[in-house]
């Protein structure tokens, strides 16, 4: 048991440590690439279906669904990205041949995302707020039963 604990103190604060550091880091890209980010107008070209377990006890599962976008950047050819952020299966937000507004970085130094705040911001915000969240269940963890862990 103590090396239960002992392993997921070490393994919530590892993970929240990397959590919290790629969301920032990719925050600062983003933040750095504002200035060079060019507007396009892309078409959903498919929608990718990802079933997620939601509770384990009830065996319910959620479906989302991530939009694969094509659109044509200022230096001419096709590019296409698969979005970071989707729909649930209820929102039905997304449709193939549905026309969607794109940022891209001309550099490549940011990948491609929908043009919203949450497409911007949302999934690097996110792991830089869950990751001290982990940290925290590991001290409090360590608080709790660090006697216990660590032995005399």
């Amino acid at each position: 048991m103590r090396f239960v604990v002992g392993l997921m103190m070490v393994g919530f604060f590892v993970s929240g440590v990397g959590l919290f550091l790629v969301g920032v880091v990719g925050i600062f890209r983003r933040l750095r690439a504002r200035g060079r980010l060019l507007r396009a107008e892309g078409e959903i070209v498919r929608i990718e279906k990802v079933q997620k377990c939601t509770d384990y006890d009830m065996g319910r599962t959620a479906e989302y669904h991530y939009p694969e976008i094509r659109f044509y950047p200022a230096c001419g050819g096709e590019a296409k990205f698969l979005s970071e952020i989707g729909a649930g299966s209820r929102a039905e937000r997304y449709a193939v041949g549905q026309r969607i507004g794109v940022v891209y970085d001309p550099e490549d130094k940011v990948p491609p995302m929908i043009d919203s705040w949450s497409g911007r911001w949302g999934p690097h915000l996110l792991k830089a707020i869950v990751g001290p969240m982990l940290i925290g269940v590991a001290v409090f963890l360590c608080f709790a039963f660090g006697e216990r862990v660590w032995g005399r």
